[in-house]
Protein backbone atom coordinates (compact mmCIF):
# COMPACT_ATOMS: atom_id res chain seq x y z
CA UNK A 1 0.00 0.00 0.00
CA UNK A 2 2.72 2.82 0.41
CA UNK A 3 4.12 2.12 -3.33
CA UNK A 4 0.36 3.43 -4.65
CA UNK A 5 -0.54 5.18 -1.81
CA UNK A 6 -1.18 8.26 -4.14
CA UNK A 7 -3.44 6.40 -6.71
CA UNK A 8 -5.21 5.02 -3.16
CA UNK A 9 -6.57 8.28 -1.36
CA UNK A 10 -7.07 9.87 -4.67
CA UNK A 11 -9.39 7.48 -5.39
CA UNK A 12 -10.88 6.95 -2.18
CA UNK A 13 -11.02 10.53 -1.87
CA UNK A 14 -13.40 11.02 -5.08
CA UNK A 15 -15.24 7.30 -5.48
CA UNK A 16 -14.54 5.12 -1.68
CA UNK A 17 -17.52 5.00 0.69
CA UNK A 18 -16.96 5.82 3.88
CA UNK A 19 -16.03 1.89 5.45
CA UNK A 20 -12.84 3.08 2.40
CA UNK A 21 -12.26 6.36 4.31
CA UNK A 22 -12.03 4.73 7.58
CA UNK A 23 -9.42 2.08 6.31
CA UNK A 24 -7.28 4.30 4.43
CA UNK A 25 -7.50 6.78 7.87
CA UNK A 26 -6.19 3.98 9.77
CA UNK A 27 -3.39 2.97 7.62
CA UNK A 28 -1.97 6.76 6.79
CA UNK A 29 -4.12 8.78 9.29
CA UNK A 30 -5.27 12.64 8.29
CA UNK A 31 -2.01 14.08 8.37
CA UNK A 32 -0.77 12.09 5.77
CA UNK A 33 -3.39 11.60 3.49
CA UNK A 34 -3.34 15.41 3.94
CA UNK A 35 0.32 15.64 2.58
CA UNK A 36 -0.33 13.19 -0.09
CA UNK A 37 -3.41 15.30 -1.54
CA UNK A 38 -1.28 18.27 -1.74
CA UNK A 39 0.42 17.20 -4.14
CA UNK A 40 -2.18 16.03 -6.18
CA UNK A 41 -2.69 18.11 -9.85
CA UNK A 42 -6.40 17.45 -9.85
CA UNK A 43 -8.83 16.48 -7.23
CA UNK A 44 -12.31 16.67 -7.39
CA UNK A 45 -14.12 19.99 -5.51
CA UNK A 46 -15.91 17.58 -2.79
CA UNK A 47 -13.10 15.83 -2.12
CA UNK A 48 -10.86 18.71 -1.79
CA UNK A 49 -12.87 20.27 0.57
CA UNK A 50 -13.22 17.26 2.68
CA UNK A 51 -9.62 16.86 3.28
CA UNK A 52 -8.78 20.48 3.97
CA UNK A 53 -11.57 20.73 6.56
CA UNK A 54 -10.69 17.37 8.22
CA UNK A 55 -7.09 18.45 8.02
CA UNK A 56 -7.55 21.88 8.91
CA UNK A 57 -5.31 23.27 6.64
CA UNK A 58 -6.10 25.94 4.27
CA UNK A 59 -7.29 24.95 0.51
CA UNK A 60 -5.35 27.21 -1.01
CA UNK A 61 -2.16 25.07 0.37
CA UNK A 62 -2.97 22.01 -2.00
CA UNK A 63 -1.57 22.38 -5.48
CA UNK A 64 -4.85 21.26 -7.27
CA UNK A 65 -6.90 24.12 -5.86
CA UNK A 66 -4.22 26.93 -7.25
CA UNK A 67 -3.89 24.61 -10.52
CA UNK A 68 -7.21 24.95 -11.18
CA UNK A 69 -7.54 28.46 -10.61
CA UNK A 70 -4.53 29.18 -13.44
CA UNK A 71 -6.50 27.31 -16.26
CA UNK A 72 -8.54 29.82 -18.29
CA UNK A 73 -12.22 28.38 -18.49
CA UNK A 74 -13.64 29.16 -21.61
CA UNK A 75 -16.56 31.31 -22.49
CA UNK A 76 -20.08 30.44 -22.29
CA UNK A 77 -22.31 31.66 -25.13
Amino acid sequence: MEENSDYIVKNVLEYGLIDDWQIILKYYGVNRIAEIAKSFRELDKKALSFISFLSNTPIEEYRCYNYQQSIPQHWNF
